[in-house]
């Protein structure tokens, strides 16, 4: 997702609206308008109306009332938002040899057993699945999963993995980290720094946005 710093989002200047869906997104039990009102240096009453107005543009969702208060979710719209870059906008030709280079990795790493993940689906949305010139950046939902080779002794092999990599000097900073470092090197592996390529944090509701799906594992065995 690509915004405008000039743009307004949600009656609110875009980045200021980026940085309070960033700030949103991580409160994964939901949030509460005092919440929005602490991290908006906003009133009661003020942080409501910020919080309808998210609501009416699809940036997050209501999803239950926990002793007699409300709670919000960030919706996948307001993830991407999170994740949205303000940088200048770069030609077709330029997105399509990102592109390109990305399907290249997700080859990679199904055929490499470094990897204990693989990339079993990739969709696209946004303005690289349009006709315009010009690309923000190129929205993708990826689901990651175990290589089937792997599942039987994940446990093992992953233990193994992990007590290699730390003899070599690998340092995990969080046990969140250690435990996760298969899928994450995977999603490391696939951004490869590139400001161009954007991939969301979940898939849950992408059946919402008009995507085109342009990898299937299934299709490609």
């Amino acid at each position: 997702m690509n915004i405008n710093s000039n743009e307004i989002i949600a009656n609110l200047p875009a980045l200021q609206a980026r940085e309070l869906m960033k700030k949103l997104s991580k409160f994964n039990k939901g949030f509460s308008v005092r919440d929005v009102a602490k991290h908006c240096n906003e009133t009661l009453k003020g942080a409501q109306v910020c919080i309808d107005q998210l609501v009416i543009d699809k940036y997050i969702e209501a999803v239950e009332t926990i002793n007699g208060e409300k709670i919000w979710i960030t919706s996948i719209k307001g993830n991407a938002l999170s994740q949205a870059s303000a940088a200048k906008r770069i030609n077709r030709a330029t997105a399509d040899k990102h592109y390109n280079q990305f399907l290249m990795r997700v080859n990679e790493i199904n055929n490499n057993d470094k990897f204990l993940y693989q990339v079993s689906k990739v969709a696209v949305f946004g303005s690289y699945f349009t006709d315009s010139p010009t690309v923000g950046d190129i929205d993708m939902f990826v689901w990651i999963d175990r290589k089937n080779k792997f599942k039987k002794q994940f446990s093992y092999i992953h233990k193994q993995r992990t007590e290699e990599m730390a003899a070599g000097g690998r340092q995990f900073p969080s046990l969140g980290e250690q435990l996760n470092w298969p899928e994450l090197d995977v999603r490391k592996y696939l951004k490869n720094r590139s400001r161009v390529i954007s991939i969301q944090g979940h898939n849950e509701g992408y059946d919402h946005f008009d995507c085109q799906v342009v990898f299937d594992i299934s299709l490609s065995v």
